[in-house]
């Protein structure tokens, strides 16, 4: 049926289709991926698929569709290197530093387009250039630190709602008005770590999933559990959850969520995922499969929000 639609779709004129950070895609949507990419054919549809091929383990499912994308007439498989140093000159001109050294800057960045804009904007904002930065984490958490602690405290929030997320369950959760919670965000869309949806009115995005990641894994453990319970309350409560991304906040709020309260909210993620026919889903997130029943109450890995 999905290929169908797509196929349909393009009878009229010719579509591209673009799938990013593939690294990240649940089993059903890879099996789905490797399905259309060999029945589209002939169809007018272009295919563009993007995953960072580090976080690809050798072996895995996801190995195997990019290995089967690849293949074939008319494919092609293209490794995307870092800039170039004159590149890194031309953009560093461009943003008014013609003092800092190009080759420097392209050593320690290697090329990569968002560690070098997050080092340019670091060293606008008055950072000396030889700052020992070993990583674009470590950049982004440099960028982090001027921000107000409410501020601070609403990203934190936000990277555990997912790289999208709406103000009302991030009000909910941070326990502010909805003005309140716009108003802590400001800074950091002026810093540019998050931006407005456009085509949805309330929702904001990390403008990289990096600069989510670098806010998450800079928390404790204790303070990351409890966050996920604030936003397994939040989310139930303003109606905004999912079932899945409740199981998700749920399994990772314990013990800010009753095992109870977090078993009742798996089983409802499986039942909506087999009332979708998403049944690897279903099977990983019941309660009763046996699969999971042998290490209950430990809770499978669910994946991330996005």
């Amino acid at each position: 049926m999905a290929g169908a639609l797509v196929q349909a779709a393009a009878e009229d004129r010719p579509h591209l289709v673009v799938i990013d950070d593939l690294h990240r895609a649940d089993e059903a949507s890879l099996r789905l991926l490797a399905y259309l990419s060999e029945t589209l054919w002939p169809a007018p549809v272009g295919l563009v698929v993007t995953c960072r091929d580090t976080e690809v383990p050798p072996g895995s499912l996801t190995a195997d569709v990019v290995g089967s994308l690849a293949r074939g007439p008319g494919r092609r498989r293209c490794e995307l290197t870092g800039l170039s140093p004159a590149s890194v000159a031309r953009w560093l001109a461009a943003a008014g530093l013609d003092g800092v050294d190009p080759a420097g800057l392209h050593a320690r960045t290697g090329g990569n387009p968002l560690f070098i804009a997050e080092s340019i904007q670091l060293l606008a904002d008055g950072s000396r250039p030889d700052t020992p930065l070993r990583s674009v984490r470590e950049v982004i958490r440099e960028r982090l630190a001027p921000l107000p602690p409410g501020c601070r405290e609403a990203l934190e929030v936000a990277s555990v709602l997912g790289r999208d997320f709406e103000y009302p369950p991030l009000a909910a959760a941070l326990r502010v008005s909805p003005a309140a919670a716009v108003a802590a965000l400001d800074p950091a869309v002026n810093a540019r770590l998050i931006g407005p949806v456009a085509e949805r009115a309330g929702a904001y995005r990390f403008v990289h999933t990096l600069i989510r990641d670098a806010v998450e894994e800079q928390l404790a453990p204790s303070r990351r559990a409890a966050l996920h319970a604030r936003a397994f309350t939040a989310l139930r409560d303003t109606g905004w959850g999912q079932p899945a991304d409740l199981a998700h906040h749920a399994a990772h709020g314990r013990p800010g969520v009753a095992d109870a309260v977090a078993a009742e909210a798996a089983r409802s993620a499986a039942e909506a995922a087999d009332r979708l026919l998403a049944w690897e889903d279903a099977a990983a997130t019941s309660p009763r499969c046996p699969a999971t029943r042998s290490t209950w109450p430990a809770w499978p890995s669910w994946p991330r929000p996005r």
